[in-house]
């Protein structure tokens, strides 16, 4: 009798499983509404579109937060699930595969505020950067000559970290 019971669990499992993959997977990185708010008036949504593309009426280069890097470490976010997958769906179910993945999607975008965006992002201008300094005119062009010598850094898109923090994923599956 005792077998009989261990492989319903077994089938439990494997309709679980069967049912786990007959829905499709939709795995979403941005700012979401939940996290879009801001101390000022735009919103953290709007703020990541506008870099994200750039306002050449504003005078701002695209600064790719999300399309570039997802794209460019691709193989990195999928490598984050790779091997533990068959693992993951058994014990947990499809949708904690791609959590994991939408997880490390975040990592990349953050890597992203961290890095200039690998590399890619335009520099500031130098007058936003004169206008971040605070302080006595005297502080302002010490900090000035500093960070114009790369001796302190003034990161792009990172003055508050409130862009940066409102990053999330989220994972919904849609039946086929």
């Amino acid at each position: 009798m005792a077998k009989k019971s261990e492989m319903r669990v077994d089938i439990e499992k494997l309709k679980r499983l069967a049912e786990s993959l007959k829905v499709k997977p939709h795995v979403d990185v941005g700012v979401f509404a939940s996290k879009a708010a801001r101390r000022e008036t735009d919103t953290n949504a709007y703020l990541a579109m506008v870099h994200e593309f750039g306002s050449p009426k504003h005078g701002l280069p695209p600064r790719s937060m999300l399309r570039t890097p997802i794209a460019d470490h691709a193989q990195q976010i999928m490598a984050s699930v790779k091997g533990q997958a068959g693992q993951l769906v058994k014990e947990k179910g499809a949708k904690s595969l791609w959590e994991k993945a939408g997880i490390a999607a975040e990592k990349v975008v953050i890597g992203a505020f961290d890095t200039g965006g690998y590399g890619k992002w335009a520099p500031t201008k130098v007058r936003t950067t004169f206008g971040k300094l605070k302080g006595s005119m005297k502080k302002r062009l010490r900090t000035f000559y500093d960070v114009m010598h790369g001796k302190v850094g003034m990161g792009i898109l990172v003055d508050t970290g409130q862009l940066k923090r409102s990053f999330s994923s989220r994972v919904r599956m849609a039946f086929r």
